[in-house]
């Protein structure tokens, strides 16, 4: 039986940062800092997650995404940038 994706939305800003630092999988990852305890790591869904091509021009970014919690990491449907 296959669990119900939750839809989630949420606002924040995308910083890439360092992780894995020293090992062989150490890379730059998205993260989602929707406040000051609230920090979560993103994937775009039907994304390379060891580029993450489709994020990087948000990197810094105030955006609104929506998407669904696939263990510890939000998988983004939609981003929409909140720039004026």
């Amino acid at each position: 039986m296959s669990e119900e994706k939750i839809l989630q939305t949420l606002t924040g800003t995308i910083i890439f940062q360092k992780t894995n630092e020293g090992s062989k999988s150490e890379s730059m990852q998205p993260f989602l800092y929707v406040n000051q305890n609230q920090v979560v790591h993103v994937f775009m869904n039907n994304s390379n997650p060891f580029e993450n091509n489709s994020l990087q021009a948000y990197d810094g970014c105030n955006v609104t995404v929506e998407g669904y919690m696939n263990n510890e990491t939000l998988v983004i449907n939609s981003i929409n940038s909140n720039a004026e």
